[in-house]
């Protein structure tokens, strides 16, 4: 539980330079917590089965990639922003697929990958209405970590 509340804290540091249209901090920091949340999904992963993964950790990644993702739409650097939400979504649905034997852990991949697939199609409808630099809703750094807090 340590990573989580480490998580949190990082995330709401980075959420706070990404308000403060910091986002070359930001971006650092949402690369620390995805590393933080994969090391820790790794260590339950090869650890004894009483210590598995759990779908927390599951949506704290998916949340930290739609993060760093949202600071590269800000930035208008779209290419960076579709290949992280593209690659992290491949890996979501293969993960879902060899995690058949627990149909919980499963399924919560496969919600974080339809998370995912939203957040790449919606930038890139924001990519298309162009260079608005997306204003948009890009960023939902309170609504996300609802999701797990509450």
């Amino acid at each position: 539980m340590a990573d989580l509340a480490l998580w949190k804290h990082i995330t709401q540091q980075a959420n706070i330079a990404f308000k403060s249209e910091i986002y070359a901090h930001a971006e650092v920091l949402y690369l620390d917590a995805i590393e933080l949340m994969k090391t820790a999904y790794s260590e339950r992963n090869l650890s004894s089965t009483d210590d598995k993964p759990t779908m927390i950790h599951i949506i704290c990644l998916s949340i930290s990639i739609q993060n760093l993702a949202d600071v590269y739409a800000r930035q208008a650097r779209w290419p960076r922003c579709f290949s992280t939400l593209e690659r992290y979504l491949n890996l979501y649905e293969e993960a879902a697929s060899d995690a058949q034997d627990d149909p919980n852990l499963a399924l919560a991949f496969l919600q974080e990958s339809c998370r995912l697939r939203r957040e790449l199609f919606r930038h890139r409808a924001c990519e298309k209405t162009q260079h608005d630099i997306c204003a948009c809703t890009c960023h939902q750094d309170e609504k996300m970590t609802e999701r797990i807090l509450h």
